[in-house]
């Protein structure tokens, strides 16, 4: 099975990571005020999340021979589905836009930074697949 999984832009989870190390130095102030394990507790996980994300972002999208699908929810909803049921997909203003009988979801590309000629690309390889479009060599 043919998959390829794409990760959140570097930029943006470090910023993530610089809001866990900002919340776990607030956390770590009241824990210290307070003398609050509670509050401990919470700075060493926010810290934890801090260093997860600045080593390993998560993974935002998964294209496979199946299908496509992101375990981020969206204003259109989840972008999960099959290939063949696409019937039109497009890139409007920064999102990937697509149609199916069951309405449309959008994904911002802009989550996967300089990744996103990849996705691109290899999203419109796994439609043509589906639909038995094969590039034509003249």
């Amino acid at each position: 099975m043919n998959a390829t999984t794409f990760r959140l832009d570097r930029g943006a989870a470090l910023m993530m990571s610089g809001s866990c190390v900002m919340v776990a130095a607030v956390l770590v102030v009241a824990a210290f005020w307070l003398s609050s394990m509670t509050a401990g507790v919470l700075a060493a996980l926010a810290g934890i999340v801090a260093g997860w994300y600045a080593v390993l972002p998560p993974v935002v999208l998964r294209l496979d021979d199946e299908g496509y699908r992101s375990r981020l929810q969206f204003s259109s909803g989840r972008f999960a589905g099959a290939w063949a049921d696409i019937e039109d997909a497009e890139l409007t203003e920064g999102l990937l836009v697509v149609s199916s009988e069951s309405g449309q979801q959008a994904f911002p590309v802009r989550l996967v930074g300089r990744q996103r000629v990849q996705v691109l690309t290899t999203f419109s390889e796994h439609l043509n697949a589906a639909h038995g479009y094969r590039r034509w060599l003249g």
